[in-house]
């Protein structure tokens, strides 16, 4: 039985660091959002001010399909502030339950070594998946 339980264990904690292989990540609640803890794997970390980053972003079975307004959106905030000095965004397409992005790239802000980064999937002007990584 100890076997199965350790089997267990491991088997819920390798596929959540995987689904999440950067540390010390939060949900976005900190913000004002219940989404869904959006599941992002991105590199160099941490990034240099002016570095190019490069990451994937996968989300299976959503709740209600994307429409037209949907946006994979990455935003850089500085420590206690909760407006963005910097952002992405990628156009997802409409009529999607499942939303895949495989090694998109960004470059961090020139100006600044020390942030928050959010990650995150918009539907019709809300967080539908989002996490944030601080870098203080």
């Amino acid at each position: 039985m100890n076997k199965n339980l350790v089997f267990m264990l491991f088997a819920i904690f390798s596929t959540f660091y995987m689904a999440h292989a950067n540390p010390m990540y939060r949900n976005c609640s900190h913000h004002g959002s219940n989404a869904l803890v959006a599941k992002v794997n991105w590199g160099p970390d941490p990034a240099n001010a002016g570095t190019e980053i490069t990451g994937t972003y996968q989300s299976k079975n959503l709740t209600n399909s994307t429409t037209t307004t949907a946006t994979f959106f990455i935003g850089f905030l500085r420590k206690g502030d909760n407006s963005f000095f910097d952002h992405h965004s990628f156009h997802i397409d409409s009529d999607q339950n499942s939303v895949t992005l495989e090694n998109f790239t960004i470059t961090t802000p020139f100006s600044e070594t020390s942030y928050e980064i959010l990650f995150g999937l918009m539907d019709n002007g809300d967080f539908v998946e989002c996490v944030t990584f601080q870098r203080f």
